[in-house]
């Protein structure tokens, strides 16, 4: 009984960070489209459609920072919850699950980017995809809150 008071009164919550080494590149990227899209504006050397180009992918692009800086993986109520600014929120109850798999989508460790993999006890799978802006260390200790709050050991694997 006290295992399930301690399970319902936790939740934990972890978020996305703008400081993140993918982040910063996605940073960099918005600048750089910013820079140009200003430039283009200054001289008259560009055409109509590449300024409507550059101004669609300069918003594209931070639009994209902003979403993915504002992502949230929480626990609540036996479910987990994904949201972001943008995005609709996601929830999976966790009853329903019987593995979790972090993958790590790039060829170098430190760059690329996050998705969650649930296995129902069904059989099928369901993918959550993570924004460039999460840091892998908040993701395994917010995972191994989740495995403790299922009571389970081992639920979560990690895949590089």
């Amino acid at each position: 009984m006290a295992q399930q008071t301690k399970q319902k009164s936790c939740v934990v919550v972890v978020h996305a960070r703008l400081i993140s080494l993918n982040g910063g590149i996605v940073l960099a990227v918005c600048i750089v489209l910013s820079a140009l899209t200003a430039a283009l504006f200054l001289t008259d050397r560009f055409a109509v459609s590449q300024a409507i180009l550059f101004v669609i992918l300069m918003l594209g692009a931070w639009i994209y920072l902003i979403d993915g800086a504002s992502e949230k993986l929480s626990l609540q109520d036996h479910s987990l919850v994904q949201s972001s600014r943008f995005g609709r929120e996601s929830r999976m109850k966790l009853v329903d699950v019987s593995s979790l798999v972090l993958r790590h989508e790039g060829l170098n460790p430190s760059l690329g980017i996050e998705s969650l993999t649930a296995t129902f006890q069904d059989g099928h799978e369901e993918r959550i995809p993570l924004g460039p802006c999460w840091r892998r260390r908040d993701l395994e200790s917010f995972l191994s809150s989740v495995e403790e709050a299922m009571g389970y050991e081992d639920v979560v694997e990690s895949v590089r």
